[in-house]
């Protein structure tokens, strides 16, 4: 179920100054209970192992060495989210020479019937801070083939903008293509716009 992304990152920032910008970039969807196996079949991906791509529980979630898994079923726990979680798709970036930036990662959790149930998207920012908003995929609206979802903002990211407002999350699933949005809204005004879409290609050697 692994996958790599080849495909661009654009950031549109409307107010209080116009300021744009566009870049290529890979990024990956890893399904969790793939990542030791991943690892056994190429030097190259290391899972907790310092290889030239590698993937780290520890930089996920909540601190610590605990496995990812492990981690989300506390995450949604603690939020009140009794579950029998199936699969899990992680799209992030990896680290890659042991250098990672990381400012969104998404969590696709599905139940053990194969239902996508929620989604959690992991925030960062240039501090080293981390926030996580929890999208309920059960009965959230389809806007252009994408779940929407709202949360409000909760995490200080940007020095342009305050704490204040709200986001605006579209999203598709990890399929063999993904073009993920989010806006956000501050007094009612569409403010930012962060995309972040590619098309897949197998996750092998």
């Amino acid at each position: 179920n692994s996958k790599i992304y080849i495909g661009e990152v654009t950031h549109a920032r409307l107010a209080p100054v116009k300021h744009s910008f566009r870049y290529p970039v890979y990024f990956y969807a890893f399904d969790l209970a793939e990542l030791s196996e991943l690892a056994r079949q190429t030097m190259l991906f290391g899972y907790n192992q310092r290889r030239p791509v590698a993937l780290y529980d520890k930089d996920y979630l909540t601190p610590g060495e605990m496995p990812i898994r492990e981690k989300l079923e506390a995450v949604l726990t603690q939020a009140g989210r009794t579950l029998s979680l199936g699969k899990v798709i992680l799209v992030t970036a990896a680290r890659f020479f042991n250098y990672i930036f990381n400012p969104i990662s998404f969590f696709y959790c599905h139940d053990d019937t194969g239902l996508l149930v929620c989604i959690v998207a992991q925030v960062r920012n240039t501090f080293g801070e981390m926030h996580l908003y929890l999208l309920d995929a059960q009965g959230a609206e389809k806007v252009d083939g994408r779940l929407r979802f709202c949360a409000d903002k909760q995490f200080h990211v940007s020095p342009f903008f305050p704490r204040q407002g709200h986001y605006e999350f579209r999203l598709t699933e990890p399929d063999d293509a993904i073009d993920n949005t989010l806006n956000y809204h501050l007094n009612d005004q569409l403010s930012l716009i962060a995309r972040i879409h590619g098309k897949a290609q197998p996750l092998t050697r």
